[in-house]
Order: structure tokens, then C-alpha cells, then sequence
């Protein structure tokens, strides 16, 4: 059995930067979601910037299919750069393109899982959270209910853990000055996170992952106390810029 990982940079291996300290390196969940697993080879498909077509059109999806075989686990999570793109609406060309992706995986006789895309650290104020991916985790889970496939919703849990910890105090997990990719960090909370979605999971399918889950007192612990963080901005570093307010402006008009 084998985990196969598509998606976009918040799932993607990161380069690991030697010499660096892990705050000024960036990170997606699923170059650490092995580490809770026992004995389960985890290959990670995922890129930058990779929507679900881009997944399909430019090769991707075709290396994850040629080395699926029966039993093995695909997980798909899009969202962040679909939303970007009108004919990847949320209800339209995003659906369409994971009921494509449901039925061929299952045509193979692998096992797809759904999971909703994490939540960026973007807030209206300092007290109101801004959700720019909500359409996009409603459809998801549109598909995954209707197509009786397991869903993962680390948007959700993504957002809540965010909302815990504030718009500065989240800061700390993100690369300087992003407010969309994590470092290190970040990209082990979030892997903790799916970790545990796995766990507490009842759909059958997810059975075979779940007995291959590592006990939860030997998952790894990496974490960064508050004090490390600027008492004022919140960030580990300074950052060259603060792209909160550019994410505003690029997604205050998007159909989503």
C-alpha cells in the first residue's frame, strides 16, 4: 500500500535548505506526512501553482497513475490557485475535473480521498477572519458526498487551529511575510492535522490507512513557542513584504 499526494504548493516538497534556520524555508503538508505513518512509502506528486487541470495536462497525473496499483491511496487537494482561473469555478471546471479524477482512480482500483484545501491566514480585521476558500471546500465536499468517497477537511480544522491562534500569532508558521505557504513549522501542524482527520475517520475505506497510522505518542512534535516570534508583527523574521494586502486586492473580485 502507498499514499500518492496531488496537489498544489501547500501539499508540494519543498526544497530544504541546508544551514537555514526552518523559519525562512517553506513547506507543504506533505513532505511530512510520512512521518506519522508506519511503513507507508508516501510519493508526493504535488506543485506550485498546480491546478487540476494543470495536474493533468502537464504530466503529473500520469507519473501518480503509473505507479498506482490496487489498494493504493490517492489524495487530491486543490483550491488555492483554481480559484484564480474562471473556468475552474467552484461548482464547474474544479468539480467536473475531481469527479474525473474519482472515477479513473477507481477504474485502476485505488482508493481516491478528498481533502479540502488549507486555509490561508487571512483576515478582514484583527478580529475577523476572511475565508477565501470556502467555495471551494463546499464543492469538494459536494463531490466527495455525492461520489460516497472519503473526505479529509483540512479546511476546516486549517481555519479553526488559525482562528485559535489569531492573524499574528499565526504568523509565526508561515513563511515571512505569506500568508498562504507554511515553513516547516506550519507544514507539520498541518501534516498532524490530516494525520489525525485520518484517525478519526468512519468511512470504511479509510481503515487500511488508519491501522497504518503510527501510534499518536510517537507522532512528531514540532512546534515553536510565541515568544520566539516579534512581539509586534508576529513574524519569526521580517519579512521583504507583506502580501496579506495583495491577496486582498487579487482575490476581492474573484467569482468564487
Amino acid at each position: 500500500m502507498k499514499l500518492l499526494l496531488a496537489g498544489d504548493s501547500t501539499v508540494a516538497n519543498q526544497p530544504v535548505l541546508e544551514n537555514t534556520d526552518l523559519g525562512l524555508m517553506y513547506c507543504g503538508w506533505g513532505q511530512k506526512i510520512e512521518a506519522f505513518l508506519s511503513h507507508v512509502p508516501v510519493h508526493n506528486f504535488a506543485v506550485s501553482g498546480y491546478t487540476v487541470t494543470a495536474f493533468r495536462e502537464k504530466g503529473q497525473y500520469e507519473k501518480l497513475l503509473k505507479i498506482l496499483k490496487p489498494g493504493d491511496y490517492a489524495f487530491f487537494q486543490f483550491g488555492h490557485n483554481d480559484q484564480k482561473v474562471e473556468a475552474l469555478a467552484a461548482d464547474g471546471g474544479y468539480a467536473d475535473a475531481l469527479r474525473q479524477f474519482i472515477k479513473e482512480i477507481r477504474d485502476v482500483h485505488g482508493q481516491p480521498v478528498l481533502v479540502t484545501s488549507a486555509a490561508r491566514n487571512t483576515w478582514h480585521n484583527e478580529y475577523e477572519y476572511n475565508d477565501l476558500l470556502i467555495n471551494y471546500a463546499n464543492a469538494m465536499k459536494h463531490v466527495a458526498a455525492k461520489n460516497d468517497v472519503p473526505l479529509l477537511d483540512l479546511h476546516d480544522a486549517s481555519m479553526q487551529w488559525l482562528i485559535s491562534l489569531g492573524l499574528k500569532g499565526a504568523k509565526r508558521y508561515f513563511y515571512p511575510g505569506d500568508y498562504t505557504h507554511p515553513n516547516p513549522y506550519g507544514g507539520c501542524q498541518w501534516a498532524k492535522m490530516v494525520a489525525t482527520l485520518i484517525c478519526e475517520h468512519t468511512h470504511p475505506a479509510m481503515r487500511r490507512l488508519q491501522a497504518a497510522l503510527k501510534p499518536q505518542k510517537d507522532w512528531p512534535i514540532m512546534d515553536i513557542d510565541a515568544s520566539a516570534a516579534d512581539p509586534v508583527t508576529g513574524w519569526l523574521f521580517p519579512p521583504e513584504n507583506d502580501t496579506n494586502e495583495v491577496l486582498e486586492t487579487l482575490y476581492k473580485n474573484v467569482k468564487m
